[in-house]
């Protein structure tokens, strides 16, 4: 799985690169027993609602992974990047057995 990583009024540094990476692709392992010869991409975007947020910092992460014939997205907000990260791939994880499921089915 390719994941693409695009960050939005934040500087994307090594540490935050790392942790999403990290924590998405295990995300790879839901894919393999339906799409081993795909290959499929998942574009992520994280990043600051506003500069100027009267409550604090609040982050925002996006996922977008594409998988054939269908598109599975989540979006989350917290006060803490990592934890909308562990949003996203929990959300993006359910979102992908219930494909999954559908695919063998189809089979």
């Amino acid at each position: 799985m390719k994941i693409v990583i695009k960050a939005t009024n934040i500087k994307l540094t090594d540490v935050l690169e790392k942790y999403t990476i990290e924590k998405l692709t295990g995300l790879e392992k839901f894919l393999k027993p339906v799409f081993e010869k795909t290959q499929s991409v998942m574009h992520i975007e994280i990043g600051k609602l506003s500069k100027h947020h009267r409550t604090g910092n609040i982050f925002y992460a996006e996922g977008q992974l594409f998988l054939p014939g269908k598109i599975l997205r989540a979006v989350a907000e917290r006060k803490n990047f990592k934890l909308a990260i562990v949003e996203i791939k929990d959300e993006l994880q359910r979102q992908l057995k219930t494909y999954k499921e559908k695919e063998i089915v189809k089979r």
